[in-house]
C-alpha cells in the first residue's frame, strides 16, 4: 500500500495548545464549542443518550489543556465538573491523561 496522509498537525500561535495561552481564552474557546454543539439539534439527535458523556469528555479536554498550560487549580475544577457530569468517565482514556498531566507531572 502507498502511504496516505490522513491528517496533519499545524501549530500556530492563535490556537495551539502547545503554547501557553491565557486561561480565559482556553476556557472560552471550549465553552463556546460546547454551547454551539449542544444547541445544534442535529448533534443532540446524534448523541442521544450519550450527551453527558460528550460534555464530560469536553470538560476533561479543558482540564488537560489548562493543566498543560500550567493552570492546575482551574484544571482540577473542570476535572470535577467532568466527574460529576458523567461518573463513568473514570473508565475512559482521557481520565488517565488528566491524571498523568496533573497529578504525576511536577
Amino acid at each position: 500500500t502507498s502511504p496516505t496522509i490522513t491528517s496533519t498537525l499545524i501549530e500556530h500561535n492563535e490556537r495551539s495548545v502547545n503554547i501557553a495561552a491565557p486561561k480565559q481564552k482556553i476556557i472560552g474557546r471550549f465553552e463556546t464549542f460546547l454551547s454551539l454543539a449542544l444547541s445544534n439539534k442535529t448533534i443532540i439527535n446524534f448523541l442521544k443518550n450519550k450527551q453527558s458523556s460528550f460534555i464530560a469528555r469536553n470538560y476533561l479536554l479543558i482540564a488537560v489543556t489548562l493543566g498543560v498550560n500550567g493552570y492546575k487549580k482551574n484544571a482540577f475544577t473542570y476535572f470535577l465538573r467532568a466527574l460529576f457530569t458523567y461518573p463513568f468517565i473514570v473508565v475512559q482514556r482521557q481520565f488517565y491523561v488528566f491524571i498523568k498531566v496533573i497529578l504525576l507531572k511536577k
